[in-house]
């Protein structure tokens, strides 16, 4: 989940992205022969400190740095790229951004978000923080985090008994095989 942007740091974000940016809406098709729609907006340059900046603000994934050669074999600058591809991530983002964007760009995102409403997640499941997002859609704000954690414990303590049994047998098993190596 992106947080909430102040008007400088949206603006900011904007006029980055109007630049260097893009935005994709392609489709995907599943087992089925269905169709279904898939988002993203990335944004690529030499400016690690820049990417460094968009990450903080807008979460998503830095990847880099990606060695560049021309065509004559010159070693050229190193690259840095930063993702948003969740749609969790997207349809708290892309509103945000909106307001900033030349029309060109405005419009695709409008397409965007206008996909989005009209197309459920790809795993027919809608979610909500705390409930789903965690496991399902890789959301790590506070709400999904605990409930994941309060999840786990819960787990735990269900199956304490058959995961202990499950670490001795392991265990006897460790020591029988290090006796075996021994001899």
């Amino acid at each position: 989940m992106t947080r909430r942007l102040t008007p400088t740091e949206a603006a900011w974000v904007a006029g980055l992205l109007e630049g260097e940016g893009c935005f994709t809406l392609y489709w995907s098709e599943r087992k089925d022969k269905s169709l279904y729609p898939r988002f993203g907006a990335q944004c690529n340059m030499t400016d690690k400190d820049v990417i460094e900046h968009l990450h903080e603000l807008c979460g998503g994934t830095v990847q880099g740095p990606k060695i560049k050669y021309t065509q004559h074999g010159v070693r050229g600058k190193d690259q840095w790229l930063w993702t948003l591809g969740r749609r969790a991530g997207l349809s708290d983002f892309l509103p945000q951004i909106l307001p900033y964007m030349a029309s060109r760009r405005s419009a695709k995102i409008a397409l965007m978000l206008t996909t989005m409403s009209e197309y459920p997640p790809r795993d027919g499941r809608a979610w909500e923080h705390g409930v789903s997002g965690y496991k399902y859609h890789g959301c790590k704000c506070a709400v999904c985090t605990k409930a994941h954690t309060d999840h786990y414990r819960t787990y735990r303590q269900a199956n304490r008994d058959r995961i202990n049994k499950r670490n001795r047998e392991h265990m006897r098993l460790k020591r029988q095989q290090q006796q075996e190596a021994s001899k």
